[in-house]
């Protein structure tokens, strides 16, 4: 008499992933194992990997249930997922977090900022970091139109506030522009090996302090748009000595966009906005108010 056993999906989804991701673990965390697999295994293992898991996010309604179907805790299952780099941004929830709401508002051209009434330069591209938030968002200025092109989680300073002087662990507040642009290799030089683990697969150096914080008695260096090695969901979004840092994935991503001393990086604590129509209507009262004239002096 034959016997059929039953499994439940779970079982084998838990198995399948158990086996793709020990291969992935090999291929990512242990060098020395590294040699004993043909460079064709480890990207036919990774590839694998990846379609199983990108089957499990087609089928999946939020991050808990794909990884409820992977059989892992979500913790794991983000980690794996950013092991493998597949964005799973689109299954993480859309709540109206004052984040959200900036990039709302900066995607319709019938609010301005603040900080941007009007842009006009050699770059196309403006980056503006909401500290508050901890959002910058790429802009691309157009025929007198603005596009949000991307928006990036990033971690500021320690200490809150605009920066004033050195090693108060704040990220300035201003205007500023790249002076140079850091591979890997340039960090290490730069920073050492031991460090360059902070600073991740390029970093940007900004003109901090510039002539305007000088006339304010800022002091200070060393301010930098960086990647970094750390784990990013695991560290606070207040984590930096005064840097603006990106993941690796992002700040590679952000690259193409930047030109050296061209490109302004705005820094704010947090945005304003106001409409077209309130900006025409302090205009017209500005215009309004009589013009008194001064006698000249003989």
């Amino acid at each position: 008499m034959k016997r059929y056993f039953h499994f439940p999906n779970r079982f084998f989804c838990s198995f399948a992933v158990f086996l793709f991701l020990t291969c992935e673990i090999c291929i990512i965390s242990s060098p020395a194992d590294k040699s004993t697999l043909s460079p064709e295994l480890e990207m036919l293992l990774k590839k694998a990997s990846t379609q199983f898991i990108k089957q499990i996010l087609e089928n999946a309604q939020n991050i808990e249930d794909a990884a409820e179907k992977a059989g892992l805790e979500i913790n794991e299952f983000k980690q794996i997922c950013r092991s493998l780099e597949i964005d799973i941004n689109f299954l993480l929830p859309k709540l109206e977090t004052e984040g959200n709401l900036s990039a709302k508002k900066l995607s319709d051209n019938q609010f301005k900022t603040d900080v941007i009434l009007e842009y006009k330069a050699t770059s196309p591209y403006v980056l503006l970091v909401e500290k508050n938030t901890h959002k910058l968002f790429l802009l691309k200025y157009e025929n007198n139109s603005r596009t949000l092109v991307d928006t990036f989680e990033c971690k500021t300073g320690k200490n809150q506030g605009n920066k004033l002087e050195e090693g108060d662990h704040k990220t300035p507040e201003g205007i500023y522009f790249f002076k140079n642009r850091y591979s890997r290799a340039d960090i290490r030089r730069l920073v050492g090996k031991k460090k360059a683990y902070l600073y991740g697969e390029m970093a940007f150096a900004m003109d901090f302090p510039n002539s305007i914080d000088h006339l304010e008695g800022k002091n200070g260096g060393g301010i930098w748009l960086h990647g970094t090695d750390e784990s990013f969901e695991e560290t606070s979004n207040n984590d930096t000595r005064g840097c603006v840092v990106l993941t690796n994935r992002d700040i590679k991503t952000l690259s193409r966009f930047i030109q050296i001393y061209c490109t302004p990086i705005i820094i704010v604590d947090k945005l304003n906005f106001t409409t077209k129509k309130e900006i025409e209507s302090r205009r017209k009262e500005l215009l309004a108010i009589p013009r008194f004239f001064i006698p000249r002096l003989s």
